[in-house]
């Protein structure tokens, strides 16, 4: 908390951190530190401080910049971040190196910009702070208790209830097309069935009237030659020419 006893007040600085823009995209590293050695000393890969130079910064990084490969394509200039100890000693940087001119290889000649950053921090590493929770993890009545159940002989599981099924619209409507097409096959089936029984008791008919026997067809080629010239039938007595004339006698 802010207002705990001990608590560390962060010490408020004015504006020591500046930037230096508009450097050459293929400006090594080395190369810059050595051109700001007598302002920027002390942080980083800036030239190291001695007795008779001392420390002017605290914080100190180079951004190189990207060259382009091919004409027309974009570049990125070189930047640098650092930040000093005192203000006059950005100051002094300022008045120095604001407008420092470079020139590359082609000619090309690129002026540096000093101003201060946009963004005044500085990443630094922060004292890890000390947990009040640490180391007491086995005083806490809910690991207690999870110890205690792990030690308890396991109980028999219940038996589990089947599940009933879940049911969907989508299920249920390929449930009632299922059926649908198992009715329609039931009853194509059995129209079948009945067609075919319809069909054989006509064949069964017909072919009873086909076999049915005809007498006259039935009767030998000589019965009908003789039935045809009026012969009398066998075993029926012959009739003679008394009988004839009888019949005629009979006529009216």
């Amino acid at each position: 908390m802010r207002g705990a006893k001990g608590a560390r007040k962060r010490v408020k600085r004015g504006r020591d951190k500046a930037v230096v823009r508009h450097l050459p995209p293929q400006l090594a590293e080395e190369a810059f530190w050595k051109s700001v050695a007598p302002w920027v000393r002390g942080a980083g890969n800036a030239h190291a401080a001695s007795d008779d130079a001392p420390a002017t910064v605290d914080y100190a990084v180079f951004v190189p910049g990207t060259h382009a490969a091919r004409p027309g394509e974009p570049q990125t200039p070189a930047r640098a971040y650092v930040r000093f100890i005192e203000t006059p000693q950005l100051l002094a940087f300022y008045r120095a190196f604001h407008g420092y001119r470079f020139q590359d290889e082609k000619g090309a000649e690129y002026h540096a910009c000093v101003d201060y950053a946009p963004i005044q921090l500085v990443p630094g590493a922060r004292r890890a702070q000390a947990d009040a929770l640490a180391g007491t993890v086995e005083k806490m009545p809910e690991f207690q208790a999870f110890v205690a159940s792990l030690n308890e002989a396991p109980a028999a599981p219940e038996p589990a209830e089947p599940a009933e099924p879940e049911s969907t619209p989508l299920l249920d409507f390929l449930e009632q097309k299922r059926r649908a097409e198992q009715d329609a096959a039931r009853r194509k089936k059995e129209a079948q069935e009945a067609k075919r029984t319809r069909k054989g008791k006509a064949d069964g008919d017909t072919v009873t009237i086909l076999q049915r026997p005809d007498k006259e067809a039935t009767k030998a080629p000589g019965d009908v030659r003789g039935k045809a010239r009026g012969a009398a039938p066998r075993g029926a007595p012959a009739r003679g020419r008394g009988d004839a004339a009888r019949r005629v006698e009979r006529r009216p």
